[in-house]
C-alpha cells in the first residue's frame, strides 16, 4: 500500500478532473475496438490504474493495488507480478475488485466544453479504482479526436501526457509491450531534507489540529479510530450538492509558431522564462497586486510514471505601468526563481498540507462544497485560499509536450496534430490556465466557473 499524505487535499475536492484532447491523424482508419484494445494495454502498464483508494477507520488513506498475480511488464521486459497486501477492510477470502473495466473508454460526439460540463459532476469512483475516462470521436478530416479525463489522484498533467504516449504506441501496433510503471509518491520522507516545514508553520499546523480535536469534542487520550472521519458517501453528497447549480466554461486560444518564436527569443535575450512573460501579459491590464499560483514539476528522478508529483508556488505582483512588459516580466521571473531556488519554499505547500490531520483537510474541501461546517475548517479554508479567498490566476505550463508527436507501427502511422490541456478549477483557484506547446504552436486554455 502507498500512503496518501502530501496530496490529501485532492481527495475530497469536488473539481479534480484534468482534461486533455489529442487530435490524431492516421487514427481515422482504426476501429473503436482497436482503440479499446490499445487503451486496455496502456492501462495495464501503470500500477496506479490498477489500484483503488482505501480509507481506514483512523482517517488515513492509501492506494491499494489490486490482487497480487495481476501481471505487468517490468523494466527488464519480463513479466512481473504486482504484489500487494490485502486491504484492511476486505474480509479474508473475498477477492478484491477486478480492475479490468475500471478505467473506461467510450464513443463520444459532444463538444469538448459540453463533455467537461457533463463529466465534472460525475464523481470518480476512487474506492473502485476509477481514475481515468477516455472518449473516442468519429473521424473528421483525416483525424480522430481522443479526450482523456483523469482525477488528480491518478496523476498530474505530465502523468496524463505519459499515458497518452503509451496509448498511442499501443494504438499504432508497434509490437512493444509497455514498460511497467510503479506508483511513486511525494511524501514527507522522500522530499529533500532541506525542505522541512519551518518551525512556525509546524506550530500553526499543530494549533489547527488541536482546535479541530477540541471542536469535535474529542479528548487527548482517545484513539485515532474514535476521531471524526469522512467517507466516500460524504464525498458523493458533496458532489451532488456542489454541482447542482454550477458548471465551468473554457476558452481555447492558440499562439502561432512565428509569434511564439518571436516571444521566446525576446525572453531568451533577457534571461527570463516564458511563464513569467505570460504572467506579465495577464497582469498588464489589471490594477493592484495580484496573486498567481504556479504548478511545478517535482519529480525527483525524472521518472515517467503516473502519480501526482507536482508542487506549487505563488507570486504576488502589481504590474508597474512605468516599466515595459519585458521589465515587468523580469521582476516576476526574479520572484519565481527566488522561490524555486529554496527547497523550503518550493515544497512548502506539500509539507504544510501533510502536517494537518487528514480529516481536517477533508473537512476544508467539504466546507468549500457547502456540505460541512466547523469554525476550524472554515478558518483553515480561508488561510489556504479556498472559496472566495482564491488565487487570482493559477497557471500550469507543460511547456513542450513531453511525448513524441509521431508513432509508427504495423497497424498505423499516427501523428498528434493538435493538443489541448485543461487543468481543473480547484477549490483554491478561479482563473485556471493550462498551457502546452506542440509542433511549435502554443495552446492556452482558460478554465473558470460560469458566471
Amino acid at each position: 500500500m502507498y500512503k496518501i499524505e502530501t496530496e490529501r487535499g485532492d481527495l475530497f475536492d469536488v473539481n479534480m478532473m484534468i482534461v486533455m484532447k489529442a487530435a490524431v491523424s492516421g487514427a481515422d482508419k482504426l476501429s473503436f475496438a482497436e482503440a479499446e484494445k490499445a487503451f486496455r494495454e496502456a492501462t495495464a502498464a501503470y500500477e496506479i490504474l490498477n489500484s483503488k483508494i482505501m480509507m481506514k477507520a483512523d482517517g488515513s488513506c492509501f492506494y491499494e493495488p489490486f490482487s497480487s498475480g495481476a501481471e505487468a511488464t517490468g523494466q527488464d521486459g519480463a513479466q512481473k507480478a504486482v504484489q500487494s497486501a490485502p486491504a484492511d477492510n476486505v474480509p479474508d477470502g473475498q477477492p478484491l475488485h477486478n480492475p479490468a473495466q475500471t478505467q473506461t473508454i467510450s464513443p463520444c460526439s459532444m463538444m469538448l466544453e459540453e463533455l467537461i460540463q457533463q463529466q465534472q459532476r460525475i464523481r470518480f469512483r476512487l474506492e473502485d479504482g476509477e481514475f481515468l475516462r477516455c472518449f473516442v470521436y468519429e473521424p473528421c478530416d483525416g483525424k480522430r479526436d481522443f479526450v482523456f479525463l483523469m482525477h488528480h489522484l491518478g496523476g498530474d498533467g505530465k502523468s496524463l501526457c505519459y499515458f497518452i504516449g503509451t496509448f498511442l504506441n499501443c494504438l499504432s501496433g508497434n509490437g512493444k509491450t509497455p514498460e511497467y510503471q510503479p506508483i511513486k509518491l511525494l511524501t514527507s520522507e522522500n522530499l529533500p531534507k532541506d525542505s522541512a516545514l519551518p518551525f512556525a508553520a509546524q506550530l500553526l499546523a499543530k494549533h489547527y489540529n488541536k482546535q479541530w480535536q477540541k471542536e469535535q469534542g474529542k479528548k487527548a487520550n482517545q484513539t485515532q479510530a474514535q476521531k471524526r472521519c469522512f467517507s466516500f458517501k460524504d464525498m458523493q453528497t458533496a458532489y451532488d450538492h456542489f454541482w447542482q447549480s454550477r458548471r465551468t466554461t473554457i476558452s481555447v486560444q492558440y499562439t502561432d509558431a512565428a509569434v511564439l518564436q518571436q516571444e521566446l527569443a525576446e525572453c531568451k535575450q533577457h534571461g527570463i522564462g516564458y511563464t513569467s512573460y505570460t504572467i506579465a501579459k495577464l497582469l498588464k491590464d489589471e490594477s493592484g497586486k495580484k496573486s498567481v499560483g504556479l504548478a511545478v514539476d517535482a519529480r525527483p528522478d525524472g521518472n515517467r510514471t503516473m502519480s501526482n508529483q507536482a508542487t506549487g508556488i505563488s507570486v504576488d505582483y502589481a504590474y508597474d505601468s512605468r516599466k515595459t512588459l519585458i521589465e515587468n516580466a523580469a521582476c516576476i521571473d526574479k520572484l519565481m526563481k527566488a522561490k524555486l531556488a529554496k527547497p523550503v519554499l518550493k515544497y512548502f505547500i506539500l509539507q504544510f498540507m501533510a502536517a494537518f490531520e487528514p480529516p481536517l483537510v477533508d473537512a476544508v474541501n467539504l466546507e468549500f462544497a457547502g456540505c460541512f461546517h466547523s469554525k476550524t475548517s472554515a478558518k483553515l479554508a480561508r488561510l489556504l485560499g479556498y472559496g472566495t479567498n482564491t488565487k487570482d490566476y493559477s497557471i500550469t505550463n507543460l511547456t513542450k509536450l513531453d511525448i513524441p508527436a509521431e508513432y509508427s507501427g504495423n497497424r498505423a502511422s499516427l501523428k498528434i496534430e493538435d493538443f489541448v490541456f485543461v487543468p481543473p478549477v480547484v477549490s483554491y483557484g478561479k482563473n485556471i490556465i493550462g498551457m502546452v506547446t506542440l509542433n511549435g504552436r502554443l495552446c492556452t486554455v482558460q478554465h473558470r466557473y460560469e458566471n
